[in-house]
């Protein structure tokens, strides 16, 4: 092999290996912002399930008395956020309520039937419903 061989040789090698490594650092940095909003994600879906919690208990403790009343939760100042109970169904012994959270731009609800037990409503289902996002 002469010397101009080896050195196209050496040269074709370096440059695979550079494409290599730059196909290997390209797919870090995408897995890395993938892992990024992930946990963003992960972190915005904490919360709203938090509002959704916060909504439970105050639907339970107060209901809404006619179909389609909704009444506005406040939530603490610093956080971007809206909580609504509405109600769907009302019946005597019966209300079926739709929680709805929103947080940034992510959006989280739940449907919860409450029944009568004496004087006070407790819940008798629950229906987590999908997240949505951009609303």
């Amino acid at each position: 092999m002469t010397a101009l061989r080896r050195r196209g040789f050496a040269t074709l090698t370096a440059t695979i290996l550079l494409a290599l490594v730059g196909m290997a650092m390209a797919a870090w940095a995408y897995s890395l912002r993938l892992n990024l909003e992930r946990t963003q994600d992960a972190a915005a879906q904490a919360q709203l399930r938090h509002l959704l919690a916060a909504g439970a208990v105050h639907a339970v403790a107060d209901p809404p008395d006619q179909p389609g009343q909704r009444v506005v939760v406040s939530t603490p100042g610093e956080l971007d956020a809206e909580l609504m109970v509405t109600a769907e169904r009302v019946l005597v012994d019966r209300k079926v309520l739709l929680i709805r959270s929103r947080f940034e731009d992510r959006v989280g609800e739940q449907r919860l039937t409450i029944e009568r037990d004496g004087a006070r409503w407790v819940v008798s289902e629950a229906e987590l419903l999908p997240y949505r996002v951009g609303e």
